[in-house]
């Protein structure tokens, strides 16, 4: 068996890899589901909440297309950094404190449910965390 996944930021986070492309993540992503669809094989995109908010006319034919689980990746991506780093000083977790965690993905999945009707059941957090 094989696992086809990605990771879709919001090009506002302004990554060192997304100044490489004179792309957006998601637009580069559609191009990628666009050719697994030809051989019918499934990926699970893991998406930002705020990628849905600032990109959504790329992300939408991700959404959909019948090959593609839409999972969640954070609201933010843990931003700002100097919170995060905070946390993970103060309460052993660069994720934050419980309540923020589940104020994140509550965030994340209505976002998703609200832009595409997708009720998910998947997450992947950044940094193997």
């Amino acid at each position: 068996m094989i696992c086809i996944t990605s990771d879709i930021h919001h090009m506002s986070l302004k990554t060192g890899n997304q100044l490489y492309s004179d792309r957006t993540e998601a637009s580069i992503a559609c191009d990628f589901v666009a050719r697994l669809n030809e051989h019918n094989a499934k990926v699970t995109c893991f998406v930002t909440g705020k990628a849905f908010e600032e990109e959504w006319p790329e992300i939408k034919p991700m959404c959909e297309s019948r090959n593609v689980e839409i999972g969640g990746h954070t609201y933010s991506c843990f931003m700002p950094e100097l919170w995060h780093r905070g946390c993970k000083k103060l309460f052993g977790s660069y994720n934050g404190p419980k309540w923020q965690q589940d104020w994140d993905i509550a965030k994340t999945k209505r976002i998703i449910q609200t832009k595409a009707n997708i009720t998910i059941t998947s997450w992947r957090n950044h940094m193997y965390m």
